[in-house]
């Protein structure tokens, strides 16, 4: 009865199958792998927990980065998204060609009473018109991002609503490399407003629909030379 448990641990085997590009898997070609830690997607994920993906990286065609829109479940030694021991998620990002995405959906949804939502992030480098992080709902996304409505707004913190408006708030706080941020969105779904506050400094949110948060997608930039950030913690109340 236990030579069923033995057999897949302690024997060789042979599998053979394509590879699902959405699935986790091992890559042999020399910088690039997958973490045991993080699942990969090639989708926006729907089940609770920390995915990432990597865009514009191409495994199928050359092995090189290109300006695809694929995302598939490979990293390359410029460009990873990885948890490490202390649950913290680092997005690693030293190309100017590719973007890393990393999702962190969550088990519970909320369309009534008061909530707050407080991410905690430290910033490895800066630059302009960059969406750090958005809120999913699955429309009109709330995304917090460093802002570029002119050259004195460019590194300002602020918001814009991802597909319903171009227009970008900015708050009073500059965006600094090797600095950590306190981002705070609390909604109040009874009475219909939101706000965002980042390191205490606030804006009210306007013409959001009050959809319920499904998660938080994190991402670097592809033009840039170094987008790498921490996400340090996740809250939810």
């Amino acid at each position: 009865t236990e030579v069923k448990s033995y057999i897949p641990t302690v024997a060789g085997a042979g599998l053979l199958a394509t590879i699902d590009y959405s699935k986790n898997y091992t890559e042999q070609n020399e910088g690039v792998k997958t973490p045991e830690n993080l699942t990969y997607t090639s989708t926006i994920p729907t089940d609770a927990g920390w995915y990432g993906s990597v865009l514009n990286y191409d495994l199928k065609t050359d092995g090189k980065a290109d300006l695809t829109t694929e995302r598939i479940g490979v990293y390359s030694s410029s460009a990873y998204a990885l948890i490490n021991d202390a649950g913290k998620v680092t997005l690693n990002d030293t190309s100017a060609s590719e973007t890393i995405l990393a999702y962190y959906i969550f088990e519970n949804t909320y369309t009534s009473g008061t909530h707050t939502y407080t991410v905690n992030i430290t910033l490895g480098n800066n630059g302009s018109k960059w969406n750090v992080l958005q809120f999913l709902d699955g429309n009109k996304n709330i995304a917090i991002r460093s802002c570029g409505i002119n050259s004195s707004d460019a590194n300002k913190w602020g918001y814009s609503l991802d597909g319903g408006t171009s227009v970008e708030i900015p708050s009073s706080v500059s965006v600094s490399s090797g600095t950590n941020y306190i981002v705070v969105l609390t909604i109040d779904y009874d009475n219909h407003t939101a706000k965002v506050s980042i390191n205490s400094s606030e804006l009210n949110i306007t013409g959001w629909n009050f959809n319920e948060i499904t998660g938080i997608q994190f991402m670097t930039a592809a033009t840039a030379a170094n987008r790498s950030f921490t996400v340090n913690s996740i809250t939810v109340e």
